[in-house]
């Protein structure tokens, strides 16, 4: 746990990143069959490049943390079931919460729809020969979006959106 350890000191942490890190310390990962991991959006939003060609293990891309971390995983737990859960849609909202754009066309800071992160975790997935679920078409898009997601969030999907999404 000392990456996770060091990284809780840095100032632009998630602010409620203490208690998920205890609790994940105090698994028993001998016992533990299957475990999901979820990556994209926050990277998507965040402008991480998607590789490195010349460290396909740095930490700051989307591809080396997802290999760093299956790779530890693994390792550590090979008897574990790794499900990968690719990002969902989402939309920008302006001001009065009105449509602007989804992640059909949105391109984020570095010019990168968030199509190019989930497919970069799917071929990843493929050559370790785990799973990857496609949540990108569970039914969520533009003609949809007020029933899964509230009026003011694009991102983050409301109780109905999360009974579809698990």
């Amino acid at each position: 746990w000392s990456v996770q350890d060091d990284a809780i000191q840095y100032d632009d942490r998630t602010s409620y990143a203490e208690e998920p890190l205890e609790n994940l310390k105090a698994i028993d990962w001998n016992n533990v069959d299957i475990i999901t991991i979820g990556y994209c959006t926050n990277d998507w939003g965040g402008n991480k490049q998607l590789d490195n060609s010349n460290n396909i293990y740095d930490t700051t891309t989307l591809g080396g943390a997802f290999r760093y971390s299956l790779d530890k995983i693994l390792t550590a737990y090979p008897h574990i079931r790794i499900v990968t859960l690719g990002a969902i849609y989402r939309t920008k909202l302006d001001s009065s919460n009105e449509f602007v754009e989804d992640s059909d066309t949105w391109l984020n800071d570095i010019g990168l729809l968030l199509s190019k992160y989930n497919d970069k975790l799917k071929e990843i997935c493929e050559k370790y020969h785990i799973e990857y679920l496609d949540n990108m078409n569970i039914g969520f898009n533009k003609f949809t979006r007020l029933e899964f997601y509230p009026v003011s969030n694009g991102t983050h999907p409301n109780v109905k959106g999360l009974d579809v999404y698990a």
